[in-house]
């Protein structure tokens, strides 16, 4: 198999090798995989080609044990990388056929698939794949402009095909207790100084080689001073300052809430949430809207079970976006799908 170590941006759809053997058509079509989104862009997956298929496979080295302790979100981010390759496969004419579930054995196997010959891409498949190298987290205050319905309604669906739910929230009076919530959550994190120092091992410079992890344009900064906001992170408690800039985002920089539900709380369901997210964001993406997380609240158990009653729900919280639209920020590095393969 033809080795490229591309950055997974710069690759060419046209490169496809649609004459290739399913593991060429695979490693290809991980160009994409990696693009999705991930926790402090710690991209903690893993991926193994063989002759007839891939195997996904959480990478635990790259846990985040203090804020994620039960891996709920980095598995999670696996299933939107899962989402993102589907949506390259309908592209090129391919069926991705995922089995959910450990193999082998090994609980750190979230997913096999295989690939199947399917029809044309539809124009939706076609506007879906468009935009996956130009999908972002945009963490600026977004414009008051209001989404179509159309379009959250259709994200609704989108959801529901992989037994999540998605519920979206424009009014007011939800979006004022959404701020009280995650400010609470802000400060209650922040005042930990273990979240702190994970969270500034996190803070690398786009130019470092390690391709991962954020800049300090997370924090309206330009990237050069990323090591000086790892330093202020790691040393002081910044956390009123955090929560009062992300609740005048919430309240008057967030037209749309968006809110991912399921109702049990086990991995297949984080495997079908991030699945479900990477279709949500490339719809919000191809219509010219943009997306952040306010997973603080979801992120602590106590206030987790205060959204759910937030929203009468049922369901378990697993993500919430705000939503809008906003001038195109920095895009975060990626890793090369070589280094993201294993025998």
């Amino acid at each position: 198999m033809k080795v490229t170590n591309l950055d997974p941006r710069k690759v060419s759809s046209g490169d496809f090798p649609s004459a290739g053997t399913a593991k060429a058509q695979l490693h290809f079509l991980l160009n994409y995989a990696v693009l999705a989104p991930s926790g402090n862009n710690a991209q903690p997956w893993l991926f193994r080609l063989t002759e007839e298929g891939l195997e996904l496979v959480f990478n635990r080295s790259r846990a985040l044990s203090i804020v994620d302790p039960d891996n709920r979100e980095m598995i999670i981010s696996c299933g939107a990388a899962l989402g993102n390759l589907e949506v390259a496969a309908r592209y090129f004419g391919y069926q991705a056929n995922i089995q959910l579930g450990s193999f082998l054995g090994n609980s750190d196997s979230l997913a096999k698939v295989t690939l199947s010959k399917g029809s044309l891409p539809t124009a939706h498949d076609i506007s879906l794949f468009k935009v996956i190298g130009v999908r972002q987290t945009n963490r600026s205050p977004f414009t008051s402009e209001k989404i179509s319905e159309d379009v959250l309604i259709q994200c609704v669906e989108l959801a529901a095909a992989f037994t999540v739910e998605f519920s979206y929230h424009s009014d007011e009076k939800t979006k004022s207790e959404i701020a009280k919530l995650t400010m609470f959550a802000d400060k209650h994190q922040f005042s930990k100084p273990w979240f702190r120092v994970e969270l500034a091992s996190w803070m690398h410079s786009n130019k470092t080689a390690g391709k991962d992890g954020m800049s300090a344009y997370r924090f309206g900064l330009p990237d050069v001073f990323t090591p000086i906001a790892s330093f202020m992170i790691r040393t002081f408690n910044i956390g009123n300052r955090v929560a009062q800039i992300n609740k005048r985002k919430i309240e008057a920089g967030s037209p749309v809430l968006g809110v991912f539900a399921t109702q049990s709380d086990q991995q297949n369901d984080w495997v079908n949430t991030g699945r479900a997210l990477a279709h949500v964001l490339l719809v919000l993406t191809s219509v010219g809207f943009s997306a952040s997380y306010l997973n603080q609240s979801i992120e602590i158990d106590s206030f987790r079970r205060r959204l759910r009653k937030e929203f009468n729900a049922l369901a378990y919280p697993q993500i919430m976006l705000r939503i809008g639209r906003a001038d195109q920020a920095e895009f975060s590095v990626r890793r090369l799908v070589d280094d993201c393969l294993i025998d």
